[in-house]
């Protein structure tokens, strides 16, 4: 397996990017900050052997990054949910109930459990694109349920034609 010891938030990134977009090579529409911040991250991702170059040398505008097999087994042992599926089930079908959303400071909001379990359940289904947050990641944490997160709460049995038709103008939303 390749060196993954102290992984920084940024390099995670430019993982799930390249694993999102497929590759990257200088002008294909995403980057990060720059061109050469992204080349000198993803030099660095090269020597940990995640991402290898097909292209030319770095700095010649003719780079080609692709996911190795171990950067892609890298993405999938951390974005493993460390909730339970059932769990996340549950919550997804409680967030169609109501209306497609949820607000960590309401006060008589539901949560499952607690509000903090309820946080993390979350962070899990955002990291699978199944609910997006909005705004700043202030106090008031809002998450609003994507089309991803209403199919998969529809394959666990919510019904949407419970919901008021005007709710269901208000959601989903595309992650």
């Amino acid at each position: 397996m390749a060196n993954t010891a102290r992984m920084g938030e940024i390099q995670t990134h430019c993982l799930r990017a390249l694993r999102r977009h497929g590759n990257w090579i200088p002008g294909s529409g995403w980057e990060w900050n720059n061109y050469s911040s992204t080349v000198r991250i993803m030099e660095g991702l090269r020597r940990r052997e995640l991402v290898k170059n097909t292209g030319g040398e770095p700095g010649s505008r003719k780079e080609h990054y692709v996911l190795t097999e171990d950067g892609k087994k890298y993405l999938d042992l951390i974005d493993t949910p460390k909730v339970p599926r059932e769990h996340l089930n549950s919550v997804l079908v409680m967030m169609a109930e109501q209306g497609g959303m949820w607000d960590g400071a309401e006060p008589h909001g539901w949560h499952f459990h607690n509000t903090g379990y309820t946080m993390l359940v979350m962070r899990d289904l955002e990291k699978q694109e199944y609910v997006v947050l909005t705004g700043e990641r202030t106090k008031s944490k809002r998450y609003v349920m994507a089309s991803k997160g209403l199919d998969a709460a529809v394959k666990c049995g919510f019904d949407p034609s419970a919901l008021d038709p005007d709710a269901l103008r208000e959601f989903p939303v595309t992650a």
